[in-house]
């Protein structure tokens, strides 16, 4: 994937949106999961089709219906989601569904979805630097490993390699692996988003994604501070430093993790 965002959901556990510049060249994805209200409203700032497996009957499915995102349902989808015969018997039903990656364009084309991207949303909101350049800021500070505690039992950490230039990341604990090619996920650019994460109904999690707010960028072997605006649900999240300009970022794939502003970030 071009972009990974992690957030938070109920009972302290984190789910992985997968976000993929080119709809023509998307592998299949295993386990699709069913929607929470938050990560349309991320899709919508992308500019995405929003691609899952069912939804909360509350205010996932209020805010499909409302928002008018084009969405893909393997719950309602005739064909592109099917069963990973390999997981089933093996898994519970709700880890066995996986999207045929190949299947995508003609499904876009047979629910007549725009495939070109609205210039507001060019780059998912962010800028990257020019080919052969480096990001570099003199307020940054060194940053080997970066953990985000999205809980107990859930977070998320990132070692930094310094001839490869990545970060590899961790699932509490363990090397975090892509179960069908057994590589460890990287990422050039790393961010921390923090904003107010809690409880809606005691079960169901809130996620106030539409505002501002702070958090860290790692990039390189350093980090640094940062300050994010999302203007509105279909505005993209805008990145910017210390001192209110866009951050350019490197070149390469990203991580956004969503962190609430009571839990912690810590770095080495």
């Amino acid at each position: 994937a071009d972009i990974i965002y992690e957030v938070p959901v109920e009972g302290g556990i984190t789910r992985l949106m997968a976000v993929y510049a080119d709809y023509t060249n998307v592998p299949d994805v295993c386990s699709v999961r069913s929607c929470r209200y938050y990560y349309p409203i991320i899709a919508l700032g992308l500019d995405a089709v929003y691609c899952h497996w069912g939804a909360d009957q509350t205010i996932a499915l209020e805010t499909l219906k409302r928002t008018g995102i084009d969405h893909l349902d393997g719950g309602s989808e005739t064909g592109l989601f099917y069963r990973d015969e390999n997981r089933v018997g093996k898994y519970d039903s709700e880890h066995t569904g996986y999207m045929k990656g190949s299947e995508l364009p003609q499904t876009f084309e047979k629910h007549g979805f725009r495939t070109d991207i609205n210039s507001d949303n060019t780059g998912g909101g962010l800028s990257f630097i020019s080919e052969g350049e480096t990001v570099s800021d003199e307020n940054a500070l060194s940053c080997s490993e970066l953990t985000m505690k999205f809980s107990d039992t859930y977070f998320s950490t990132f070692e930094y390699n310094e001839a490869e230039k990545v970060y590899y990341k961790k699932h509490s604990g363990n090397p975090h692996m892509d179960g069908v090619t057994n590589e460890q996920l990287s990422f050039e650019n790393v961010f921390a988003i923090q904003t107010s994460i809690k409880s809606r109904d005691g079960y169901l999690m809130d996620v106030q994604l539409v505002g501002k707010g702070t958090g860290y960028y790692a990039t390189n072997g350093k980090i640094q501070m940062i300050e994010w605006v999302k203007a509105s649900e279909d505005s993209p999240i805008r990145i910017y430093n210390q001192n209110g300009e866009p951050l350019e970022l490197n070149i390469g794939e990203s991580y956004f993790g969503i962190i609430g502003t009571d839990k912690t970030i810590s770095f080495s």
